[in-house]
Parts: structure tokens; C-alpha cells; sequence
């Protein structure tokens, strides 16, 4: 279930709207981050806000998208440039974030 939501949700961040995009790319990173952190209840808060916010916009990019988003994603976010420390801290820097602590609607985590 969670690499289906994880493809729906890359999918839509990589639609041709860029304000779409620019939303769902937050989506994406608020998800990655709860997973890479085991947490579980805000992983289910972000699949409900993701669903949610695809229903009201009909969001839904393709499966070629879904791969350039995604490639695009980390990219930005340099994952493949950082340490095991320096990814965990960046994956609670953006769980903590304003923007991500809407969807999952938990307390935030420590380093």
C-alpha cells in the first residue's frame, strides 16, 4: 500500500500545473521524511491530506512523470550528495517543518 501511495503521490507531484506540482513536491518530501523517521500515524495523516488534495484538484500525472519527479526530488533535495547523519537530519528538519506538520498533524520529532 505504501509504495502505491508513494507512486500516486509522485505522480501527481509531476503534473504539468507547477503550482500542482509545487504542492505535491511538498507532499512527497513531508511523506519521505515520516517514512525515513518509522512514523507511522503521520505517514497515515499525509496518504489522507495527499488523497485529499488529489480529489479537489484532480492532480494526476502519468507514470514517465512519476519517474522524472521523482529523479527531480531527490536532486533537489541532494540526497545522494549527504551522510546517513546529514539525510536524518535533513529528514527531520522538513517532518518539522510548518508545511509538513499540517499534514501529519504531529509533534515534532528530535535529532
Amino acid at each position: 500500500m505504501k509504495k502505491l501511495f508513494m507512486l500516486g503521490v509522485m505522480a501527481a507531484v509531476i503534473s504539468g500545473c507547477s503550482n500542482n506540482e509545487d504542492d505535491y513536491l511538498e507532499i512527497i518530501k513531508c511523506n519521505l521524511s515520516a517514512q525515513r523517521l518509522s512514523q507511522t500515524q503521520a505517514l497515515y495523516e499525509i496518504t489522507s491530506y495527499a488523497q485529499e488534495f488529489t480529489r479537489s484538484t484532480g492532480f494526476l500525472p502519468n507514470a514517465e512523470e512519476i519517474k522524472k519527479i521523482s529523479l527531480g526530488g531527490r536532486e533537489k533535495l541532494g540526497l545522494d550528495k549527504l551522510d546517513s547523519q546529514e539525510t536524518h537530519e535533513l529528514m527531520v528538519e522538513i517532518f518539522n517543518s510548518s508545511t509538513c506538520k499540517k499534514m501529519h498533524k504531529q509533534p515534532e520529532v528530535d535529532g
